[in-house]
């Protein structure tokens, strides 16, 4: 299904990532000639820079929530470095050292989510590189108390093949972090190649929680389901999006207990 909106509005800010390509939450601020998710590519072609007056209210809804949910991950680090410069103003030489202490700790976490972030949730054009993404995860997961380590490289392609891969294997990771609110360790295993990855994530914690919705949300995700996305909230946007992440190639994206304590998230075929 193909849609090109034509037209000209008022002006809307948009942004482009430094890869050259257009962001996810700011794709809909442009006259696009694209496929939809549903039964489609989920990344838009550009065809001009003309502010489009009409989105795809099912994208312009994921965007919406994505923004939402990216909000709701950054509020805590951020509030924390407001509260560490309350203290400095308070002044007194003991709050001092706790002030700059707790501004250092929560504005390097914040700006590990934003790296991590970027990646998983921005421009799908561009070129990434692979070993980076995975050490820019193992920053974002030790804030989390997840021990993560991984083995398998896409490094042998394009940086612009990798993109894809990247992206999904990104999302995947962040969505296994969401069922270890206790840490633990996570393992990351990836093989096949860029065209038809096979990747595969073990956790093992002191809590795992698979939440029903959320696995729905991930399910719909790969059916391409694009009706579900009425149902979706923030919260669980992320598993929707990595679902649709999976379709692209073709796949699957599944998440069990395999044990006390211990999960799986993998892809499959179909």
């Amino acid at each position: 299904m193909r849609a090109d909106f034509g037209g000209s509005a008022r002006h809307m800010y948009s942004h482009t990532s430094s890869q050259g390509g257009v962001d996810f939450g700011a794709i809909f601020l442009y006259r696009i000639d694209y496929e939809l998710p549903i039964g489609g590519k989920l990344g838009p072609l550009l065809k001009s820079e003309t502010i489009m007056t009409n989105p795809s209210s099912l994208e312009l809804d994921i965007a919406s929530l994505l923004c939402a949910r990216l909000c709701h991950d950054l509020a805590g680090p951020v509030g924390a470095v407001n509260n560490g410069a309350e203290l400095l103003n308070e002044g007194g030489a003991e709050s001092m050292d706790d002030a700059r202490e707790l501004i250092s700790s929560c504005a390097g976490q914040a700006v590990r989510r934003l790296r991590f972030f970027r990646l998983a949730y921005g421009s799908t054009y561009g070129s990434m590189d692979w070993s980076g993404a995975m050490q820019t995860s193992e920053a974002m997961l030790s804030d989390a108390k997840i021990s993560y380590t991984w083995d398998g490289y896409y490094d042998g392609a394009e940086g612009t093949d990798v993109v894809g891969v990247g992206k999904l294997a990104l999302n995947m990771i962040l969505l296994a972090a969401n069922c270890m609110p206790r840490g633990g360790t996570l393992e990351f295993r990836a093989a096949g190649d860029v065209n038809q990855p096979d990747i595969t994530l073990c956790g093992q914690g002191p809590m795992i929680i698979l939440d029903e919705t959320a696995l729905t949300a991930l399910a719909d995700g790969c059916r391409q389901d694009g009706a579900a996305v009425k149902d979706l909230n923030a919260r669980f946007v992320q598993h929707f999006l990595t679902g649709l992440l999976a379709a692209d190639f073709g796949l699957a994206v599944n998440a069990a207990a395999t044990g006390e304590g211990q999960f799986e998230v993998s892809t499959s075929t179909g």
